[in-house]
């Protein structure tokens, strides 16, 4: 993250926008009365709040990153980035690397992006994305007024950036609860030990959720990070199946698709 000075820096606004602080989730927390394991989750995880990171131009980074690697991989690859490309600040004897501007990484060499771990696919849709944001092709400001469906078919014209990446950017940028990353390889493991059933639908769990559905995608993240010991949460619930409701479904913002 980086600002531009005394007069254009919001401490308050920004922590509100990072954290979510504003963010009212009592439909959520009635939506997942349906669904009992998520319940369940949902009550442990009480408080937990959809954060958003700083930019638009940090959002998308960290979604390009993250496109079918590891979650470990990426954030090695990421912090070799930002470390190499931007200049720290030293703070009580530690250094402090602030994230790197589009302008960085549009002047940093092919073969300097190889080193990190940057592929060339991935470069160039950055180079692109860079491009559109130093131009005003592309602003945050003009996608926070489209309905999510135009946000993500605008997002979906630049290189590179496919139904997968544009959803995590809607949500993770924008805020957007309406719409979930699917075709992501971990959901479905995740599912199934969370709720206790190999064959738990998604498609099903997003019908119930509506227009919350996003939240899942926080939870499942955090039941991983719980069932993995990293989290500790008080008020165990053991899982119960999910049986969907007889209900018409409600189409999503957001259809399967490959990963990209």
């Amino acid at each position: 993250m980086r600002t531009l000075g005394a007069a254009d820096f919001d401490a308050s606004a920004l922590t509100i926008r990072m954290l979510g602080t504003d963010r009212d989730l009592r439909p959520f927390y009635r939506a997942v009365k349906a669904i009992p394991w998520l319940d369940a989750l949902a009550t442990r995880m009480r408080g937990i709040k959809p954060p958003r990171y700083p930019t638009l131009w940090e959002t998308i980074v960290n979604a390009v990153m993250f496109q079918q690697v590891s979650i470990h991989a990426a954030s090695a690859i990421l912090r070799r980035v930002v470390e190499s490309l931007s200049k720290p600040l030293e703070y009580k004897g530690r250094k402090i690397y602030p994230f790197f501007e589009p302008a960085d990484f549009l002047r940093t060499r092919s073969a300097e992006l190889r080193k990190l771990g940057v592929s060339e696919n991935k470069e160039l849709t950055l180079n692109a994305v860079a491009d559109a944001l130093t131009s005003g092709m592309l602003g945050e400001a003009d996608l926070e007024a489209m309905p999510t469906n135009d946000a993500l078919a605008r997002l979906m014209m630049l290189r590179g950036i496919g139904p997968w990446t544009a959803a995590v950017i809607c949500l993770r940028g924008l805020g957007r609860l309406d719409v979930f990353p699917l075709e992501d390889s971990g959901v479905a493991r995740s599912l199934a030990d969370l709720s206790g059933q190999a064959n738990t639908s998604v498609a099903q769990i997003l019908d119930v959720l509506g227009e919350q559905r996003g939240m899942l995608y926080y939870h499942l993240l955090l039941g991983r990070l719980e069932t993995q010991g990293h989290l500790e949460t008080s008020h165990a619930v053991a899982p119960r199946p999910f049986r969907p409701q007889s209900a018409p479904p409600r189409r999503g913002p957001n259809r399967p698709a490959r990963r990209r």
